[in-house]
């Protein structure tokens, strides 16, 4: 090669050098994985980490946070009964206005206040809901049997404040707002009725809880953020893992569960679902509850529960025997998902369960 060509093949490559030190390095480090020496190409931008506001919502998270309580208030009174009256309530949690029904019995109060219950319903359609749908029967016997029911509304049905406009931070709360009710009944144990001088004393040492249906998932989630042996009994809970326990009835949308997929895909990329599933998380669970369910319940799969229950039995393997969870597990031949028939065989059967939990 001739001196010129030489020259110039030099020039070039020095000119070449210096457009490319002006343009790339002042970045060149952000190039470079210092860490491990990987050098990235230069023509693709680095993305910031993108926000992950429900990591919030995690159950190991929320089984590290202490729970606020609220001042729970008594509102008008709704319906009296010779055996009980009931009231409208509210308290605050998350930041936000819930709002309930309570049923108070007519009969002398205990000296130490009554022994309560809260009631976790499952999905109830916003056009056809009232306070205490989904709960009210059962809720309405307890209190005949002496117990004071609590059935909160939930945000966005009953006198509540709008819920979340996130979908998934409003599914992944409610276990943090039950579990704001239950520190408020602990140290709101005195309401006082609006309507009347009437007197109301809650015995948080007697505090249970009585869900149906997707309140099942809601109360065992709770339950395992807040790993205290509250007792419960679950009505034809929905146990599935999630998401499939999404999944399962997408299919009646009528879309037939595209968008449902979509979003759940979308999830699955940014966050582990097992943080966000009951069933990864048994062994925060501590005492004694009751389960039933109706073999021919299509909405909330009997299977669930055997599966789950299965699961239960891994997690005690190794635990004390004195800390072992323990389901007390009914099976009703030919029941819906209300437990009908064997409806009343179910709730005598709870009635034994609390009175026992609580000594009564």
């Amino acid at each position: 090669m001739s001196r010129f060509w030489l020259s110039l093949c030099i020039g070039v490559s020095i000119a070449l050098g210096m457009i490319l030190g002006v343009f790339f390095g002042p970045n060149l480090i952000s190039y470079l994985d210092l860490e491990n020496g990987d050098l990235l190409s230069p023509f693709v931008k680095e993305e910031k980490p993108k926000p992950l506001p429900l990591l919030a919502y995690t159950i190991p998270t929320l089984a590290t946070k202490t729970f606020s309580s609220s001042e729970l208030i008594l509102g008008a009174n709704l319906k009296f009964e010779p055996e009980f009256s009931s009231q409208a309530f509210y308290f605050t949690a998350t930041g936000k206005k819930i709002t309930g029904l309570i049923n108070i019995p007519t009969t002398q109060m205990p000296a130490n206040g009554w022994p309560v219950l809260i009631m976790v319903r499952g999905y109830v359609p916003p056009e056809i809901y009232q306070p205490g749908v989904g709960t009210k029967n059962a809720a309405e016997f307890f209190t005949k049997q002496g117990f004071v029911t609590l059935a909160p509304d939930f945000l966005g049905f009953g006198g509540s404040d709008p819920d979340f406009s996130d979908t998934w931070e409003s599914r992944f709360v409610k276990p943090t707002q039950l579990a704001e009710l239950i520190e408020t009944i602990k140290i709101e144990a005195e309401l006082t009725a609006t309507d009347s001088a009437q007197t109301v004393k809650l015995n948080p040492a007697k505090l249970g809880i009585w869900a149906h249906s997707n309140g099942g998932q809601i109360t065992l989630t709770t339950l395992e953020i807040l790993q205290q042996p509250i007792p419960a009994s679950f009505w034809a809970p929905v146990l599935a893992p999630f998401p499939y326990s999404l999944l399962y009835f997408s299919d009646e949308i009528a879309d037939e569960g595209k968008a449902t997929r979509n979003w759940i895909a979308q999830f699955e990329r940014d966050y582990d679902v097992f943080d966000f599933s009951l069933t990864q998380h048994l062994d925060l669970l501590h005492g004694e509850y009751q389960l039933h369910h109706g073999t021919a319940d299509d909405s909330a799969l009997k299977a669930w529960s055997d599966e789950f229950l299965a699961k239960v039995k891994v997690a005690n393997t190794g635990r004390e025997k004195t800390d072992q969870i323990k389901f007390n597990y009914f099976v009703y031949p030919g029941a819906n998902h209300n437990l009908q028939p064997g409806w009343d065989t179910a709730i005598a059967r709870d009635l034994i369960y609390f009175k026992k939990q609580f000594n009564l």
